[in-house]
């Protein structure tokens, strides 16, 4: 639905279906936190009025559920990706419409619990890392290792796929991060992939940016959708300009009224 430029879809693709449902038109609310810490990306997501098609799709299991949003004359993305927690679906009447309510969870829910067993005797941290992918269900993206280490005296995975992932992290010097099912790899310390975004008065800031724990900043920004945590960003202010990469994106939309907006925390760079 578009109300001052705004454009949201919702795609509901049932597993093993061959596409995905795309509704577009209905009132959607959302909010979704992205980022490169430990804690698994989530989101909380609100549909207003879907058909009764649609809400058999949701409730049937493992329903991929992805939420795109952006401006009509703008970036358009998705700024939510993944599966429902199991129980959180609630369908409810409220004033002659259907409102169907979820938490939404990412791949990295799954690789939490995913146990792995397997042992080397000689074997690249690149190679495991690309069996963790693969024995986890996930994809591949871009992958690009601080360092590659050559396990010359073997290699044990034993425990979850993030157990696995985190060690292979802490050898290369690399952040590796799951977003909309698909991992990525990246030096410590370096961005994911340059962008250009330019965060400023004039291109959509709210407020001022502020200082957060950690010495990171926070900047609330109208909806970026395309930008990821990884991503680097510069920051044009009175206080606290500079060129940053994001840590934590949390997105807040609302198709019809209310927020539509990017919570971005970074750490500087350079």
């Amino acid at each position: 639905m578009s109300q001052f430029g705004r454009r949201v879809q919702v795609q509901i693709q049932r597993r093993g279906a061959p596409s995905a449902r795309a509704l577009e038109g209905l009132r959607v609310t959302c909010t979704a936190r992205r980022s490169t810490t430990e804690a698994p990306d989530k989101a909380a997501l609100v549909i207003y009025g879907a058909a009764p098609e649609s809400l058999e799709d949701l409730a049937a299991n493992g329903t991929l559920v992805r939420v795109l949003a952006g401006y009509r004359d703008g970036a358009f993305a998705a700024v939510l990706s993944g599966t429902i927690v199991s129980g959180t679906l609630d369908i409810l009447r409220q004033s002659g419409e259907v409102v169907a309510s979820m938490q939404i969870a990412d791949g990295r829910t799954e690789v939490r619990a995913r146990a792995l067993s397997r042992s080397w005797d000689q074997v690249s941290a690149s190679e495991v890392l690309a069996w963790a992918i693969q024995q986890s269900g996930l994809a591949s993206g871009s992958i690009s290792l601080g360092v590659d280490v050559a396990y010359t005296r073997g290699f044990v995975a034993l425990g979850t796929a993030a157990d696995v992932l985190r060690q292979i992290g802490a050898d290369t010097r690399s952040t590796i991060v799951i977003q909309d099912g698909i991992v990525a790899a990246y030096p410590s310390g370096e961005a994911r992939r340059p962008t250009s975004l330019l965060l400023s008065p004039d291109s959509g800031m709210v407020g001022s940016p502020r200082q957060v724990e950690k010495g990171h900043v926070e900047v609330v920004t109208l909806l970026a959708p395309t930008l990821r945590p990884g991503d680097r960003y510069r920051v044009s202010a009175e206080r606290l300009s500079g060129d940053y990469v994001a840590i934590d994106v949390t997105t807040e939309i609302d198709s019809q009224e209310g927020p539509f907006y990017s919570r971005i925390v970074g750490a500087r760079v350079g």
